[in-house]
């Protein structure tokens, strides 16, 4: 765990993620990308921001029991899936039909539909797209969240290499974080 609060999860052992959370109970908020690729780094940033605020709720008496974990890193999402039967995914988009920096919510299904998943790819920071994750695990008869939602953010530059988010993205940060807060009950 760092010091916002955030575990990385190329640390933490997969069956260990739930902390002492009933499975039934325990929700974890995924932040998705390299934070070293630009607008690909949206997720941890949000995250990192929304581990922020929660510490201020959790000294104001209003963090949310169980609190949730806050997941960054190189974790693959088929071992989160398994781990926590509420996921909250954020992810950086980059379909090309909205502008940089549009915020959408998606289901399962609408996950799907709009972003058809392509192969699972082992290698990558994540294992793939939420969607193939999704696809892969009901296909191989895994679990899967039983409430799933993905906050994509339309990214602008994701090409090169950078710690900066473009400034359509990183306007986006606190309202994916307000978002979150409100899906919590903070």
């Amino acid at each position: 765990m760092t010091a916002t609060g955030v575990k990385p999860t190329h640390l933490v052992p997969g069956d260990r993620l739930r902390g002492d959370a009933p499975l039934d109970e325990a929700t974890a908020v995924v932040g998705l990308g390299s934070t070293l690729r630009g607008d690909d780094g949206v997720g941890p940033q949000v995250v990192a921001s929304l581990a922020r605020r929660l510490d201020v709720a959790r000294r104001g008496g209003a963090l949310p029991v169980p609190p949730p974990d806050l997941l960054t890193g190189g974790l693959p999402l088929l071992e989160i899936f398994a781990a926590y039967r509420r996921v909250l995914l954020v992810d950086a988009m980059h379909s090309g039909r909205w502008p940089p920096g549009t915020i959408k919510v998606f289901s399962p299904r609408q996950l799907v539909e709009s972003f058809p998943p392509g192969p699972l790819v082992i290698g990558s920071g994540h294992g793939g797209s939420p969607a193939a994750a999704m696809v892969q695990a009901e296909r191989l008869g895994l679990p899967v969240p039983q409430y799933l939602r993905v906050w994509g953010v339309e990214a602008a530059e994701t090409a090169g290499f950078s710690e900066a988010l473009s400034p359509p993205v990183a306007a986006a940060v606190p309202q994916v974080v307000t978002a979150l807060l409100a899906e919590l009950g903070v």
